[in-house]
């Protein structure tokens, strides 16, 4: 065991807060050009149709389960019927699609943790090139409920999106009044969840946790770093958006590695989610003293989507500036998060995929799949890493969002958001990488249009 009261914390509220003030609002970024061959606005999606997926092999996310020489159909973006493909009628009017009998059709992809902002419509787009069909979006205005309706309606290609409002801590909400105002606030406007950023009051956590498990409106977020990690399993927040804050809170005095199995088992017992963001904190911790890392990523053309707002964040040195004496404890911080993940995830806690885009290094969209990769290299299998992006998120939406949504499996009645990929991707997740079409609500994306998405 070995002292952690100063261990390396991503501190990345400084260019947040800018964001919340205007600094680097939507508003002020867009009247920055944009770097030549950027997309400029953005991009219609196809229109909702009856489609047929034939003879592909379903990954429909049942343990161990992939189905050869499958149709599935698509009426009205949901799944109404699966069966082997010499047996099922495909309508005459229906898109089809064939797999050839060697393509894969699991489900889309979810990232649970995102950031929509710095022109986020010019880049939303991104998430579906990469198979991510709905993404977390965790500080919103009344921007992203306006997208997410735009979204819904095929004026805009981008994932589905829910989103919580602004956050409820410290310094924003301060009495137990404050937090049920702000409860109440949110739920009147439609935000999905609420999202803790910060320290919270005692008296103003108890009601937050009360008023929105009365509303029915998830509380997630960071863990309150002046309250000890009992307060988040005896109160109704349902997920923790970082792994690392467990080190700030449940490991703050020490790492000993023998504390996880019990602490997996309270969380099992108290319902508690986990959104690990590995690949966030290992490309901060990448960051640490080298600013040639970021600049490297900026000079490349890969980067010319960019538009102003996101290069002035990741070109701001919020963690390239950092003292590069601590690289070692951000890199002994980041293992110790690969156990604990590791841990947890044999105790039963379950894990959700997420990313904390668009933060430096961090891609919107390819960064998930950066993160099913850092899953594995903690010691998941491909199956439950695909698992944390795809079954998992559909748990946690049916059971704290929307009861009535059946979305990250492949079954009758599911949502249809699918991705189609040329391999198995639990023997080769690199095939996520190259999808061959993406489906979301029943819209298709061939690789045309997810190269337009994707310049």
């Amino acid at each position: 065991m070995s002292p952690i009261s100063a261990w390396p914390r991503r501190c990345h509220r400084g260019w947040r807060a800018a964001l919340s003030v205007g600094l680097l609002s939507s508003t002020m970024v867009g009247q920055s050009r944009a770097p030549v061959g950027a997309p400029q606005d953005s991009v219609p999606a196809p229109v909702m149709r009856d489609a047929a997926f034939i003879d592909v092999r379903v990954l429909t996310m049942k343990p161990g389960e992939l189905l050869e020489h499958q149709t599935v159909l698509v009426r009205d973006g949901v799944v109404m019927a699966i069966g082997p493909s010499d047996r099922i009628l495909v309508p005459p009017h229906a898109l089809r699609i064939s797999g050839g009998g060697r393509a894969v059709l699991m489900p889309g992809l979810v990232d649970t943790h995102v950031h929509l902002e710095a022109e986020e419509r010019t880049w939303i787009g991104r998430f579906l090139a990469a198979g991510v069909t709905t993404v977390f979006n965790l500080r919103g205005e009344a921007r992203h409920l306006a997208l997410r309706t735009a979204i819904r309606n095929g004026q805009v290609a981008g994932p589905r999106i829910y989103t919580s409002g602004s956050y409820v801590n410290l310094p924003m909400v301060q009495s137990a009044e404050d937090a049920v105002r702000a409860v109440q606030e949110q739920k009147s406007a439609g935000y999905d969840m609420l999202k803790i950023h910060g320290n919270v009051a005692p008296l103003a956590y108890d009601a937050l946790g009360t008023e929105s498990a009365r509303l029915r409106i998830p509380l997630i977020g960071h863990a309150p770093r002046n309250l000890p990690f009992d307060s988040v399993l005896t109160h109704p927040q349902v997920m923790v958006a970082h792994a690392e804050e467990l080190i700030y809170t449940h490991f703050r005095e020490n790492r000993d590695t023998t504390g996880i199995a019990p602490l997996a088992r309270r969380m099992v017992a108290s319902g508690t989610w986990l959104t690990a963001t590995l690949t966030c904190y290992h490309a901060i911790a990448r960051q640490i003293g080298h600013p040639s890392v970021v600049d490297s990523a900026l000079a490349d053309g890969a980067s010319r989507w960019m538009p102003a707002g996101l290069r002035t964040i990741w070109g701001s040195g919020v963690y390239t500036r950092r003292d590069p004496a601590t690289a070692p404890s951000y890199e002994s911080a980041f293992t110790f998060q690969q156990q604990l993940v590791r841990g947890l995830a044999r105790g039963g806690v379950p894990l959700l995929a997420g990313t904390d885009t668009p933060l430096p290094l961090i891609v919107p969209g390819a960064s998930l799949l950066d993160e099913l990769q850092e899953f594995v290299d903690a010691g998941l299998t491909p199956e439950q890493a695909l698992a944390t992006a795809t079954v998992n998120p559909g748990r946690f939406i049916r059971q704290h969002v929307d009861s009535t949504d059946r979305s990250g499996v492949v079954e009758i009645g599911a949502r249809a958001d699918f991705v189609l990929v040329s391999q198995d991707p639990r023997a080769t997740l690199s095939t996520l990488r190259q999808p061959l079409g993406v489906m979301t609500g029943g819209r298709w994306y061939d690789r045309r249009l997810l190269r337009r998405l994707s310049p």
